[in-house]
């Protein structure tokens, strides 16, 4: 019975010694590495910072940037080739563009219905807009160099455009032949290839700033809160029709 009893007495000391020395390695053992963690903050941040710039804000900070390169370009032409390119039509089409752009920029930060509404309608104004600058500019790009053109721009053609020969004409030639010792022909030549080529540049611009504006017209639709929830109800709808 002794026996037994130190045997017992033995077993749970030792089992006790073990006890402490588990409680203080776990005790002094460092903290468990916390990666996860901090993965996962920086997740929340990173959606936090997505969810502000919602792709409304991406595609009108794209169409921003478009629209200063588009309006740059055309005030830059209307100071030197102005007699090329009828009615400003690329400066206000540019205008209402920025204008667009900026709208678009405050509605994807903000996230507000109204300010997204405003955007939609001023997307759907900007891609009409870009649409009857591209007809304005290739019916300038065949005008140029006709005969009406030239009659149209007497005062222009006849000084800066001297050697532009429309049509045979010997008043022209012999125009032409006497500013021939005192004016430049090839500053005439290559001010005819910029206004000449500034049309058909400004119609591949329009086609680019029209392919923005419908994009920015569908993002602006599909963000509007109060018009996803009924064509979610009615897409809920249909398939509960469907399952039937």
């Amino acid at each position: 019975m002794l026996r037994r009893d130190c045997s017992a007495y033995r077993a749970t000391t030792a089992s006790i010694h073990i006890s402490d020395e588990s409680s203080s390695h776990h005790s002094t053992a460092p903290p468990p590495y916390t990666a996860n963690r901090a993965s996962s903050q920086s997740a929340v941040k990173r959606s936090s910072c997505s969810s502000k710039c919602s792709p409304v804000c991406q595609l009108a900070m794209l169409l921003l940037f478009y629209s200063v390169v588009f309006l740059a370009a055309a005030v830059i032409s209307t100071l030197y080739i102005d007699t090329f390119l009828s009615y400003y039509a690329t400066l206000w089409t540019g205008a209402i563009s920025l204008v667009n752009s900026l709208v678009g920029v405050i509605a994807g930060i903000s996230n507000n219905d109204r300010l997204l509404m405003v955007h939609l309608f001023l997307s759907v104004a900007s891609t009409v807009a870009y649409v009857v600058c591209g007809v304005i500019c290739w019916m300038d790009f065949l005008k140029i160099g006709t005969v009406a053109w030239c009659e149209e721009n007497r005062h222009f053609c006849d000084y800066s455009m001297f050697c532009l020969l429309p049509s045979y004409d010997h008043l022209r030639i012999r125009h032409i032949y006497n500013y021939s010792r005192t004016a430049d022909f090839t500053e005439c030549a290559s001010l005819f290839k910029a206004g000449t080529s500034s049309p058909f540049v400004f119609i591949i611009g329009v086609g680019i700033g029209a392919l923005l504006s419908v994009c920015a017209v569908i993002c602006s639709f599909t963000s509007i809160e109060r018009w996803s929830k009924p064509c979610a109800r009615f897409s809920g709808r249909a398939t509960t029709i469907e399952r039937f």
